[in-house]
């Protein structure tokens, strides 16, 4: 497992992450493999507003 998957697993895990920025670094992740705005709000069944808030 990545470093960085293993910091945000322990975070997940602790409890330390509110909801919102929990949404927000998922959204990050599905935009980084999907490569678009389009295709991050298809696949999390989301408007692409809401996509373009979390991705800030």
């Amino acid at each position: 497992m990545r470093a960085g998957a293993e910091e945000r697993n322990g975070l997940i895990e602790s409890g330390a992450l509110t909801a919102e920025e929990l949404l927000r670094r998922y959204t990050r992740i599905v935009f980084a493999q999907a490569g678009s705005i389009e295709a991050t709000a298809r696949r999390l069944d989301l408007d692409r507003l809401t996509v373009k808030a979390r991705l800030g």
